[in-house]
């Protein structure tokens, strides 16, 4: 693994504009939604434990995805090796 592929990883990606900050906010609107349709219609038990650890998994890798490759916006160019 590259230096740079660490960094793609485990760095903060804040928001480059407002489209992107915009998208976040959509994606966990839409995930909360789910989950809150998800939880009046399920019974209380292991499986609806699951489904909830898997939607803030759905989550995490959506803003992941938005953070880390998200072309709304121009990204500024960065020096070589820098993060």
């Amino acid at each position: 693994m590259t230096y740079e592929e660490i960094c793609k990883r485990f760095d903060h990606h804040p928001p480059r504009c407002e489209q992107t900050a915009e998208l976040h906010a959509l994606v966990r609107a839409e995930v909360k939604r789910m989950a809150v349709a998800l939880n009046e219609q399920l019974p209380g038990d292991r499986e609806k434990s699951v489904v909830f650890m898997k939607l803030e998994e759905v989550l995490m890798w959506a803003n992941a995805s938005i953070a880390r490759g998200c072309c709304l916006c121009v990204q500024p160019t960065l020096p070589p090796n820098a993060c």
